[in-house]
């Protein structure tokens, strides 16, 4: 399977495993490894077909995939950076999708093994698939399901570590 064909995703909750389902719509032949510290939401992913096998992180094959997606909260992301890298093959890319890129981007210079792109979690409004966010006045009370820590993707409760 050419390197492109297999991509990772760290971190499987809304983030990580919507892109991991809409990878899934979009290429159903890619292989996509799942990569989370809660095992539930493996589990889930599994069920689900969001991915094709799963790994704890210090285990995941990253060397096999062709793209590395850190979906991971925005403190767990800064500090996996190098040692994602350095488990990944030299020339793949590695990318994020936290909203923060300063020290993200300063983090992923400081090594030379992988190609880092910086990417951000909210699409343009021109290719977005739903209407843009509301304004801040009528989003003064959001709904449970919108904390991404206390959800998954697929819809369960996050375990709490």
């Amino acid at each position: 399977m050419p390197l492109s064909q297999f991509i990772g995703i760290i971190g499987l909750g809304l983030i990580g495993g919507s892109l991991a389902l809409s990878l899934r719509r979009a290429r159903p032949g890619l292989r996509i490894l799942g990569v989370d510290v809660d095992a539930g939401a493996l589990e889930e992913a599994l069920a689900a077909r969001a991915i094709d096998t799963s790994a704890p992180p210090a285990s995941a094959p990253l060397s096999d995939c062709g793209v590395v997606v850190l979906a991971q909260p925005a403190g767990a992301l800064l500090e996996a950076v190098l040692p994602t890298a350095a488990r990944m093959r030299p020339g793949a890319v590695l990318t994020d999708v936290c909203g923060s890129k300063e020290a993200v981007c300063a983090r992923a210079a400081r090594q030379d093994r992988v190609v880092f792109v910086g990417a951000h979690r909210w699409r343009a409004p021109s290719f977005a698939a739903s209407p843009p966010p509301a304004p801040a006045s009528s989003r003064a009370r959001p709904s449970p399901s919108a904390h991404r820590s206390e959800r998954t993707a697929i819809g369960r409760p996050r375990s709490r570590r």
